[in-house]
């Protein structure tokens, strides 16, 4: 029956000692200078005083003022503005809460197909902000300007008979075609 030991084997032993060893011979040897072995009997030399070399003169060259570029800081059409006049927009998303503010989403729609997708972030970033009005309402206020959103309904889908279904169920790549009123 073999006894268990708890304690460490020889070959762990034999390791430690020799990364100890290690540790020593590494920590005597890493500054040679320090190390009377390598340096030798050399002295060490003394710092001199450091003697201030002539100074040359260096010939100053005329620098011309650099071009300033005139930004004009809003550009002469808004962008918010222009989406509202030329697109029509639907509230896609809005959240409020007390601590965090309000947060939406508005799309702007060219007949069915979207343009632009604004969050309330991107509002702020042009100097818009975005207010909470009713349930399924924001408004979108800025300079001169105020626009009150709304989440227009969804249409609902006309039911379809159950023999055109199975025949675009049928089909490899169906597309169903959804009637518009």
């Amino acid at each position: 029956m073999a006894i268990k030991s708890n304690g460490l084997d020889t070959g762990t032993k034999i390791k430690i000692g020799l990364l100890i060893v290690g540790l020593l011979v590494f920590l005597y040897f890493n500054n040679p200078m320090d190390n009377p072995l390598i340096a030798g009997d050399k002295p060490i030399p003394e710092p001199t005083s450091i003697t201030q070399a002539e100074s040359t003169p260096v010939p100053q060259q005329s620098i011309s003022q650099p071009q300033q570029l005139q930004v004009d800081p809003k550009p002469k059409t808004d962008f918010i503005k222009q989406l509202f006049t030329q697109y029509s927009s639907r509230l896609s998303v809005v959240l409020a809460s007390p601590e965090k503010g309000v947060k939406a989403i508005i799309d702007f729609y060219d007949g069915d197909n979207i343009v632009e997708r604004l969050t309330s972030d991107d509002f702020h970033y042009h100097g818009y902000f975005v207010a909470l009005a009713g349930d399924s309402a924001v408004f979108v206020q800025g300079p001169d300007f105020k626009k009150r959103v709304t989440a227009s309904p969804v249409p609902s889908m006309p039911s379809l008979p159950q023999e055109t279904i199975d025949t675009a169920s049928k089909l490899q790549h169906p597309v169903p075609q959804i009637p518009t009123d």
